[in-house]
């Protein structure tokens, strides 16, 4: 049987899928590249008692030429967040990358329902023939 292909405007869908953040603790999506090059994105879920805990946040790092981490901050007070355009995180298989995600409270404060989509998008540095 053909793969199947999905494709959302001009992006093509890579994966996606749910999974259930527990106890806060971070998850790591490890997406296979050329050359063993994988391209990871680390999630990690606080609480910053340094600001407005009804105020949540979002921040991201660089952390090596593959790795780039989100840390969410104040989580654990909403019943719903995400983002409405995917979100370019770097490049995959010649090709950009793209993430969205939306992020579901369950009843208790440190479970998340995270629900998530990875696209590739437009050709980058193609290799030259």
């Amino acid at each position: 049987m053909d793969e199947i292909k999905i494709k959302s405007g001009d992006k093509d869908l890579l994966t996606c899928g749910s999974i259930i953040a527990y106890q806060n603790q971070s998850l790591e999506f490890i997406l296979p590249d050329a050359n063993d090059e994988n391209f990871i994105l680390k999630c990690h879920f606080v609480e910053n008692p340094l600001v407005n805990k009804n105020q949540p946040f979002l921040e991201a790092s660089v952390t090596s030429p593959t790795t780039l981490e989100l840390t969410y901050s104040n989580f654990s007070n909403v019943r719903t967040i995400g983002v409405a355009i995917p979100l370019d995180i770097g490049t995959l298989k010649n090709r950009k990358l793209y993430f969205i995600y939306r992020i579901d409270a369950i009843d208790s404060k440190d479970m998340k329902l995270f629900h998530y989509s990875f696209y590739l998008g437009e050709v980058v540095n193609a290799p030259q023939s």
